[in-house]
């Protein structure tokens, strides 16, 4: 148990023939997972997978529950590039100075959110984060974070 955080980037896939899918492998292996029911009468697909990980980055779960008003029950948020990418920039900001933390990027506490300290486990969160968002960053698309606990 503890906190568990997800970022999914959403693809729309355009022009999706169900009659000729079979014939594309991505499409065929999101049929044989999905069902042709899924699709019969759609002329496209949304495909979303997971780009992301974190395991009790409390500091990122507030920064992602702050875009959302505060509100933090588990839903869904959406984001965009532009969020990741300023996501990414306090990270770096923070982990180039560790004075700035509890003002730019501040830990929260919770059931088993792990440490609310901005120990060495802190700023291992921030560079990971750092490193897992730039490619993304340049890629665009839709983005959605979620949390369980």
């Amino acid at each position: 148990m503890g906190l568990d955080q997800y970022l999914y980037r959403s693809e729309y896939l355009s022009d999706y023939n169900h009659d000729k899918g079979m014939n594309n492998p991505a499409f065929k292996a999101i049929e044989e997972l999905f069902g042709y029911s899924a699709c019969q009468e759609s002329p496209h697909i949304s495909v979303d997978i997971c780009v992301a990980y974190w395991r009790k980055s409390n500091a990122i779960h507030k920064w992602f529950c702050d875009l959302d008003g505060g509100r933090d029950e588990c839903q869904k948020i959406h984001v965009t590039s532009k969020d990741l990418k300023n996501l990414r920039d306090i990270c770096k900001e923070v982990f180039n100075d560790h004075s700035k933390a509890k003002d730019l990027l501040p830990t929260t506490s919770g059931f088993f959110f792990g440490s609310d300290s901005y120990d060495e486990w802190y700023f291992i969160n921030l560079e990971n984060t750092i490193c897992t968002l730039d490619p993304l960053i340049d890629m665009g698309g839709s983005y959605t974070y979620q949390a369980s606990w």
